[in-house]
């Protein structure tokens, strides 16, 4: 419904315009806003190739490393797409490590 001080505009089609309110700014970004979506989505959709598997206690070795010397790490987990690559590494440092787990 228009609102009353357009019921008297002389242009039919400004009488008839009916304001959506906050509808209308849904699809307006910022520069800066489509930027870093796009590059969130490039890091979403990023395939990376698959790397050859450790032995378990090679990364036992890597992890306990990464504990003791407060040193980032990148995992590749053994899910893999259809086409045979990985979606995405794990990065970050290791907090806690037991016998058979570790935490990132």
């Amino acid at each position: 419904m228009a609102d009353s001080y357009m019921s008297y505009h002389p242009d039919p089609y400004v009488r008839s315009y009916t304001d959506r309110g906050t509808m209308k700014w849904l699809g307006f970004y910022l520069s800066e806003h489509t930027s870093e979506m796009q590059i969130d989505q490039e890091k979403r959709t990023k395939l990376v190739p698959r790397y050859t598997a450790m032995t378990f206690q090679a990364c036992m070795t890597i992890l306990a490393e990464s504990y003791q010397q407060n040193k980032p790490v990148e995992i590749q987990l053994d899910f893999l797409l259809p086409e045979g690559q990985a979606k995405h590494l794990i990065k970050g440092s290791v907090i806690g490590i037991e016998e058979n787990s570790g935490s990132l």
